[in-house]
């Protein structure tokens, strides 16, 4: 009777304009004036088609879910949900040759014939009774998990998520701590690089860190970038511009910098005086940076794009290559002047061999934002050279939501509570594969809801710029 009862209300959604809450507020929205608009009364970008002006076809409005009726392609090319069938009508799958249909979650679902009467039989692998998922016996009598890729929701910041294969539930993972080296960095778990990230707190960007940070600092302006440990000292008013602890003026040291990077050749000898000496024949610039040590000399001062320090990337190879070389380090290395190529895009293992036609999943990640999870990288199965071409796919960045209230007038969308999965505390915190119970069930008043949906990926050619 309460499969009955819940499949009725879930139903009655679909075809009635009767009133639900949704994001925690009363929603009096007509199921079937609304379904397919977006929240400005206009077409929703997302009630079916990928946008970009494509005309849809049945073909791709059809989500290979008998229950919920045969999904069209409407007159506005938005793709129209079918109508549901009656709870316990037959239906058949390419798995389920004598279903009926059944609530499993919050939608129909074909399920075995004898689903729900609390008697695993054929066809089915459990049944609890209800019409739950995620708690080990899904509503269409399948387990919830049976290995630990079942559970993964393909992020790292949030842990590595297992299944009891016991229970058929999905257990969270532990999420990763990052901790800093000490006070004068930060540390944030980044999901490209599949874990922590340090940065220098650097206010101008000399790369120092203040004094006022701690013994970690020794920038005594973290507000002057002319101002650092060692830094060459500058004309006009007295100034502690070496951090030395001594102000000093007047006594500026110029070296001729004859491609104009800001670096000057090894070895050159420079010039006092201030400001800076008339331009020399052929070496028209000057530097106050002396060339002193490999991080401070130009390792070509007759090309201004290469410099110690250089961080615009590069898709064709510097000057001066050692005869036979043919490496990266030996084509691009010399950019920066450390001769080790740096390339402009991941050429981690991790984003390599990635699928063009991946699905893109609405998730919360561990730092309580909504994005799409998915498949990035480059589709080859190894990373392309320095000025080698590619193809480089990825999700959308975020997902946008529906303005409708069920899976049927959300076709292709995915239930999500609207809070920070992140936080364990949080009414609204859903591991992976889970319904949002007690407090946050989708519908009620006790937490914020909605169906999101991710829209295409993206492939694009890219050139892997180096330096």
């Amino acid at each position: 009777m309460h499969t009955r009862i819940a499949a009725t209300l879930v139903v009655a959604w679909a075809i009635t304009g009767c009133s639900v809450v949704i994001d925690g507020k009363l929603d009096d929205k007509d199921p079937e004036t609304d379904a397919g608009m977006g929240d400005d009364g206009g077409p929703d970008p997302d009630g079916g088609s990928d946008g970009g002006g494509e005309t849809c076809r049945d073909a791709d409005c059809d989500d290979g879910e008998p229950c919920n009726g045969v999904e069209a392609c409407g007159d506005d090319d938005v793709c129209a949900p079918g109508t549901p069938l009656e709870v316990d009508a037959a239906c058949t799958t390419d798995t389920i040759d004598d279903g009926v249909c059944r609530v499993s979650g919050d939608a129909l679902r074909c399920a075995a014939s004898g689903c729900g009467d609390g008697e695993v039989s054929s066809g089915e692998e459990c049944d609890d009774e209800n019409d739950v998922d995620g708690d080990g016996c899904d509503g269409d009598c399948t387990f919830s998990c049976t290995t630990n890729g079942d559970c993964d929701d393909a992020l790292a910041c949030n842990g590595v998520e297992t299944c009891d294969t016991e229970a058929h539930v999905c257990v969270a993972g532990t999420p990763i701590e990052c901790t800093p080296a000490d006070a004068c960095r930060t540390s944030v778990c980044d999901e490209e690089a599949d874990g922590c990230v340090e940065t220098l707190i650097d206010e101008d960007g000399d790369g120092f860190a203040s004094t006022e940070l701690g013994e970690c600092g020794d920038d005594c302006d973290d507000e002057r970038a002319d101002v650092y440990p060692d830094a060459p000292e500058g004309c006009g008013e007295a100034r502690d511009w070496d951090c030395d602890g001594t102000a000093t003026s007047g006594n500026a040291i110029w070296y001729p910098d004859c491609d104009g990077d800001g670096f000057a050749a090894s070895g050159v000898g420079g010039t006092s005086a201030c400001p800076a000496p008339a331009p020399q024949a052929g070496c028209t610039a000057w530097t106050l940076t002396p060339p002193t040590t490999p991080a401070t000399s130009d390792c070509n001062d007759m090309n201004a794009t290469m410099f110690p320090g250089q961080t615009a990337y590069q898709t064709s190879a510097h000057p001066a290559i050692p005869s036979g070389a043919s490496t990266d380090d030996a084509r691009y290395g010399s950019y920066d002047c450390n001769g080790v190529a740096n390339y402009q895009y991941s050429t981690s293992s991790s984003f390599v061999g990635q699928s063009s036609t991946g699905s893109c999943t609405p998730v919360w990640d561990s730092r309580g934002f909504l994005r799409c999870s998915g498949d990035r990288g480059w589709t080859s199965a190894t990373a392309p050279a320095c000025g080698a071409t590619s193809t480089w796919t990825e999700c959308p960045s975020e997902p946008t939501k529906c303005s409708g209230s069920t899976s049927t007038m959300c076709l292709f969308h995915t239930l999500l509570c609207a809070g920070p999965s992140s936080r364990t505390t949080d009414p609204c915190y859903c591991p992976p594969r889970t319904t949002c119970t007690p407090d946050c069930t989708p519908g009620s008043r006790g937490c914020a809801w909605g169906y999101y949906r991710c829209g295409a990926r993206t492939n694009e050619s890219r050139r892997m710029g180096c330096r």
